[in-house]
């Protein structure tokens, strides 16, 4: 029988000196070793939580418990809650009594939804299950017309609305990231939205006041000039639209006598305005108008195809719809439309648009105050419009235009502001296409309702662009800039 030897006290001695030299060498770095790019593979780890103090209107394990009693089981995991957390700070800080605006976009920039979801009740998007639970309340719905862009308004629903609560929330290092760069998110959000808004904030920071403003600015004691002056001495512009598409910037409600004292990069700098322009889209109302009952007339004559067909289906000896079917289309034709479309034109085109409407033959009526009524007039509840001269005049030479206007004015949507939303869109429509045209050419210009603002020297070329882009968007309207008539 053979046994097992202990070793040796040499051979202990040799297995101990071979272990000790594959210890001492160095190890072999392989990829596994290496550092990763995310958080969970670094070598030295980031604070996996960062702890922050917000204002809410309801607390975390208030919110916990209404997701799990309306079975959005899915969006209590600590990652989802935080990113609901984080909106729901942002619209505790935005809400207002008359409701407030926000989109699918920038709510998903809080929290993102939820892709693949697991279960049929889960809702996906975050103000959608906002709105199950409870919390928001729809004032207005989202409106996308050509004329009118809109986004939905909400508000906090009652049990919210006046509450605050101070809570230390505990984000991770890319939500406090969020949360932190809300502002700058925000302003490339507008940017991508609107292509001329980082140009015209370019243009705004090279305004500056001459030194003969300032004895002006001393004596104007008006509450909005005190924000103006500041925005253009400390350079903290803002640039908006609204839901017309207009822009709005800190120069908007600039007064008419600090006009001729503005700077640009230190150069002399003027207004460009398009006389009449409200009254240059009405040519534009009335081919609208014609679009529209040509666009009902070929609904109108497919729905009785169809109707006919089946209901030659179901009686095949009905020869009077075998007769309604095999005819051809009738043409709609627009003889008075057209004509008075025309008319508009000329009358338009021709002479000083202002001068035509005065009444009297002797010529005494002052043309200043028949443009300031003239330009209020188009907004005018229609009651209140037709008791007056010169509405009476518009009506009784272009009856058709008119009374699309007066359709407009009582539609059951917007009432006799209405209209001023639609002329308001195609003005905001020819200043974006002028900007863009201009900011290509490397001219820094700012918009002011139905004027631009930008260098003397650049004058001829500012106008030119401008009239041609409302030829454009009028379909055939050579408008004034400068008392100039431009024609493409």
């Amino acid at each position: 029988m053979i046994t097992a030897q202990p070793p040796c006290f040499g051979q202990s001695v040799l297995v101990s000196q071979k272990s000790t030299d594959k210890d001492t060498k160095t190890p072999k770095i392989t990829d596994k070793d290496k550092a990763k790019n995310h958080r969970q593979g670094q070598i030295e780890k980031a604070p996996s939580y960062y702890s922050q103090s917000v204002s809410l209107c309801i607390s975390r394990e208030g919110l916990k418990n209404l997701l799990e009693s309306y079975h959005q089981l899915e969006w209590c995991s600590s990652h989802r809650l935080n990113g609901l957390l984080s909106l729901v700070a942002y619209l505790t800080s935005k809400n207002r009594p008359t409701g407030f605006q926000i989109s699918g976009e920038l709510a998903q920039e809080y929290c993102s939804q939820i892709k693949r979801p697991k279960n049929s009740r889960t809702v996906c998007s975050p103000l959608p299950v906002l709105q199950k639970i409870g919390m928001l309340e729809i004032v207005h719905k989202a409106l996308w017309r050509h004329h009118l862009r809109q986004a939905t308004v909400y508000r906090l629903a009652e049990n919210y609305a006046n509450r605050k609560i101070e809570e230390k929330t505990s984000f991770s290092p890319a939500q406090a990231q969020k949360h932190a760069d809300a502002f700058g998110r925000k302003e490339r959000r507008l940017n991508k939205k609107h292509p001329i808004r980082a140009g015209i904030l370019d243009s705004l920071q090279q305004l500056s006041f001459a030194d003969s403003a300032r004895p002006i600015i001393a004596k104007l004691e008006k509450q909005g000039t005190e924000g103006i002056v500041r925005a253009i001495d400390c350079k903290e512009h803002r640039c908006t639209f609204d839901n017309s598409g207009t822009v709005n910037t800190a120069i908007s409600s600039l007064p008419r006598e600090l006009k001729p004292h503005l700077r640009q990069s230190g150069e002399a700098a003027g207004f460009h305005d398009i006389s009449h322009a409200h009254h240059c889209w009405l040519p534009r109302i009335l081919e609208g108008r014609m679009d529209y009952h040509r666009d009902m007339h070929n609904g109108a004559w497919a729905i009785c195809i169809l109707l006919s067909f089946d209901y030659l289906s179901k009686n095949p000896y009905a020869s009077i719809f075998r007769m309604f079917v095999a005819q051809d289309r009738p043409e709609l034709k627009f003889p008075r439309f057209e004509r008075e479309k025309a008319h508009l034109l000329d009358f338009l085109n021709s002479g000083d648009y202002y001068t035509k409407w005065i009444e009297d033959d002797e010529g005494k009526t002052d043309r200043d105050k028949i443009k300031e009524l003239a330009n209020r007039l188009l907004n005018f509840k229609t009651e209140m419009a037709r008791n007056i001269p010169l509405y009476r005049k518009w009506k009784s030479k272009f009856p058709l235009v008119f009374g699309i206007i007066e359709d407009i004015k009582n539609s059951k949507s917007r009432g006799h502001r209405a209209i001023c939303i639609q002329l308001r869109y195609f003005t905001a429509q020819a200043m974006t296409a002028a900007l863009k045209e201009l900011q290509a050419m490397g001219i820094g210009a700012v918009p002011q309702n139905d004027a631009i603002l930008c260098q003397r020297i650049h004058r001829e070329i500012v106008c030119k662009v401008l009239g041609r882009a409302v030829y454009n968007e009028s379909h055939g309207v050579c408008c004034k800039v400068d008392g100039i008539r431009f024609a493409p």
